[in-house]
């Protein structure tokens, strides 16, 4: 938002020309989907704010906070390749992880595939995913350690570990997970979510 915002102002978001070319059909479907958001929680404080005073235009840094994680998937396969690039770069920077525009679209569609199983109680264990994560390649074969035929949990766990910015607060979901995979070590077995045997040495961050 603080990029887009910066390079085509406050409601750049809305002009389909801000888009890449071919994407400027699921762009308008965005938009409408935005809109009704926008009428769906319109007696939110800051929803009501922007109606009232600002004629129902919603700067972008506003508009986010009605941005579902899969709108905001797509609001950035949709943007064009060089902000894409600017994006991906500066993500890298903060995660200490070289990533491409490429890897990190492919890596929002996949947590929003895992946020929306997770959301609808969907079953996450020995549940084969759709989507194959592009990584980094240092980080792709640590990912599919089990190799390519096993895209289940943790390949998108694996996913998390790359874009969290904070190594010391991950270390401590890692260590969470451990337990929890010990509590209940008796009807879990790792092969069935795609864990290595070493995986808490290659899920935690230094």
């Amino acid at each position: 938002a603080y990029y887009h915002s910066n390079k085509y102002g406050a409601l750049g978001y809305l002009d389909h020309s801000n888009v890449a070319d071919k994407m400027i059909e699921k762009h308008k479907k965005l938009i409408d989907n935005f809109n009704t958001e926008v009428k769906r929680n319109k007696e939110l404080l800051f929803v009501k704010h922007h109606i009232d005073n600002y004629d129902g235009k919603f700067p972008l840094w506003v508009a986010v906070e009605l941005f579902t994680l899969g709108n905001t998937s797509q609001f950035y396969s949709q943007m064009k390749t060089a902000d894409k690039k600017v994006i991906a770069r500066s993500i890298s920077y903060i995660t200490q992880t070289e990533c491409t525009y490429s890897q990190l679209e492919s890596c929002l569609r996949c947590l929003t595939t895992l946020r929306n199983k997770c959301a609808h109680f969907g079953r996450i264990y020995y549940s084969r995913f759709k989507w194959f994560p592009s990584l980094p390649y240092e980080e792709e074969y640590k990912a599919y350690a089990r190799g390519r035929n096993f895209i289940y949990l943790y390949p998108y766990l694996y996913i998390m570990k790359v874009l969290y910015p904070s190594p010391e607060s991950w270390n401590g979901v890692v260590t969470e997970l451990a337990a929890l995979i010990e509590e209940y070590s008796n009807y879990i077995d790792i092969n069935c979510i795609g864990f290595p045997d070493n995986w808490e040495e290659q899920l935690s961050r230094e």
